[in-house]
């Protein structure tokens, strides 16, 4: 048994050392460790970006993903995406070799304010606009009261019927600068009614009630307030921008129609509904699962906009012992999104099997326990050695009857218990005699001879 061992330990030696006999130098290349991140995105979207590769002696053979590890500012959850600044983590590559190199997260705004006009700016001879009412100005980043914002109306004359070019200049701290150009109409005084936008923001919630009014207020050439005369349709069931007609007509039939955008959003979110939160299977099954596996535990799927996409990670499932997690992710038509977790535990149905034969010793004899037991696992084929035996009741130098206990765990973690009968007798020898006789003329000689037989009591 000590040889078989050494040969065995001889050789994982020598598989151990076979690229270092063939002279094979493994290094790490490492790419893209400074990566830029949009304030406001998510990090997970760019964790995976620095790549990392293996090489012998100089050239790429494999590639490999940098694994984040640590705590603090190796965690990802450290960088603050809402936060301009520079920050790092540790990424790891482990192959032949492991190496580990920190990568630069650098946040920055580089997306300019934007400036979405509500209405056309028209107004009469000798009036004037409040531009701020006009205008729909934000920042993917920084807050509204952080811009400068410059309307340059020098091109306006307000005393003279025409048109003229108005320059809106938006700029944010990080010096990203929008310039939009539109146009200032001044009229000459008119019957037709003139309206004005309400609200700044554009939209309406999926099913809710339209009311034109809602949006904008008109008012007649007297100065009579005439919203209630507004009239326009939209569809609140039809999600996206629609391109809605506005039109009002005053008392004496002047009409004014204007168009304007309106968004119709869903912010609702979809339901997902499982027969079971929880459920186990056994470590056969996890090689057969897939996605249409999953999509039949669901018990129901619905959303008012309709359902666009239902998607399930359960790559995290291995073919071991233990409890993992199942994402569902649900997604609508108007892009709201809806998780579930179902929690799988993998289990194992069977144990060893052990086979056990009674032992006899005669008395003072040595025993050696694996010859008289065999463990056969569904998984993991014949682990008779694997066992460990419990001796300490058996005395082989006194007669008697004792028991060995045998306990063994497979590699899914199910163990086996067994008992070995020990019986131990006394043994003794039998003799048998031999006489012979021998002719020596007219005298014999005679004599005999004794042989010895162990014989064990049983």
């Amino acid at each position: 048994m000590k040889k078989i061992l050494m040969i065995l330990f001889a050789l994982l030696f020598l598989m151990l050392q076979v690229d270092v006999f063939a002279g094979i130098v493994y290094t790490i290349e490492w790419e893209n460790t400074i990566v830029n991140v949009e304030v406001g995105d998510p990090i997970t979207d760019y964790l995976s970006i620095p790549k990392a590769y293996l090489c012998q002696n100089g050239y790429r053979v494999d590639k490999y993903v940098g694994i984040l590890w640590g705590e603090d500012d190796t965690d990802p959850d450290y960088i603050d995406t809402n936060t301009i600044g520079t920050y790092y983590l540790t990424y790891r590559a482990v192959s032949e070799i492991e190496e580990t190199t920190r990568v630069t997260f650098v946040v920055s705004d580089s997306i300019p304010p934007t400036i979405n006009e509500l209405t056309s700016l028209r107004t009469s001879v000798g009036g004037g606009i409040n531009y701020s009412n006009y205008f729909q100005i934000y920042d993917n980043y920084y807050s509204k009261d952080s811009l400068t914002i410059v309307y340059d109306d020098s091109l306006v004359d307000y005393n003279k019927v025409g048109e003229y070019s108005l320059l809106v200049i938006a700029s944010d701290p990080s010096i990203n600068t929008t310039t939009y150009e539109t146009k200032v109409i001044v009229e000459g005084l008119s019957s037709n009614p003139k309206y004005e936008p309400i609200s700044k923001s554009f939209q309406i919630a999926y099913g809710d009630l339209f009311l034109a009014s809602n949006f904008f207020q008109a008012y007649d050439a007297a100065g009579k307030n005439i919203s209630s005369y507004i009239e326009a349709e939209l569809d609140t069931t039809s999600l996206g921008n629609h391109k809605v007609q506005f039109s009002v007509t005053d008392d004496y039939n002047n009409t004014t129609t204007w168009f304007q955008n309106i968004l119709v959003y869903d912010d609702i979110l979809p339901k997902l509904t499982l027969n079971q939160d929880r459920i186990e299977i056994n470590v056969s099954t996890v090689d057969s699962l897939n996605k249409e596996w999953f999509l039949n535990i669901i018990e129901s799927c619905d959303d008012n906009a309709g359902i666009d996409s239902i998607e399930v990670e359960y790559a995290s499932i291995k073919k071991a012992i233990g409890e993992y997690s199942v994402t569902y992710t649900v997604l609508d038509l108007a892009g709201n999104s809806f998780a579930k977790t179902l929690i799988v535990s993998v289990v194992c149905e069977s144990i060893p099997q052990i086979e056990v034969n009674d032992i006899y010793i005669s008395v003072g004899d040595s025993v050696n326990y694996y010859n008289y037991f065999k463990v056969i696992d569904v998984y993991d084929g014949d682990i008779t050695l694997n066992a460990t035996i419990d001796s300490s009741n058996v005395d082989t130098n006194t007669e008697g009857i004792y028991f060995a206990y045998i306990t063994v765990k497979n590699s899914y973690g199910k163990t086996n218990y067994a008992s070995i009968t020990v019986h131990v007798k006394k043994s003794f020898i039998k003799k048998y005699y031999w006489i012979f006789l021998i002719p020596v003329g007219v005298l014999s000689i005679v004599g005999y001879f004794i042989i010895k037989k162990r014989k064990i009591m049983v």
